[in-house]
């Protein structure tokens, strides 16, 4: 059996063997090396760079946002109120008489409304 192959595919893969054609051959020519890991570092950049900044931005627009009396949750799953802030850390009070302390960046999110377990 006969492997099919797309037409692109045949054309670009005959232009990357391609070796000149003249007597002594020759090397292909720069821009088809460097098209396609030009096109690979778009791309990467578009799906993964950009969205991971995006989300950086915003949680760190919520961490600044914060003001004490906040329901939060962490990235832990711990659910609590917060009690105190200084510059990096909260402080979280997760019932009577208990509170710890965290990072800022250990936060998830606000509670939403219904949210916080029974």
């Amino acid at each position: 059996m006969i492997p099919i192959r797309p037409d692109w595919m045949t054309t670009w893969t005959t232009m990357l063997a391609f070796q000149g054609g003249g007597p002594g051959g020759g090397e292909n020519p720069w821009w088809l090396v460097v098209v396609p890991y030009a096109f690979i570092a778009v791309i990467f950049y578009f799906l993964i760079i950009v969205p991971m900044k995006k989300r950086q931005k915003s949680a760190a627009e919520m961490a600044e946002s914060l003001k004490r009396g906040d329901k939060i949750v962490t990235s832990g799953g711990i659910y609590g109120e917060i009690a105190g802030i200084d510059s990096d850390t909260i402080i979280l009070k997760i019932a009577d008489n208990v509170r710890i302390k965290l990072a800022k960046s250990a936060i998830a999110g606000l509670e939403k409304e219904g949210e916080a377990p029974k």
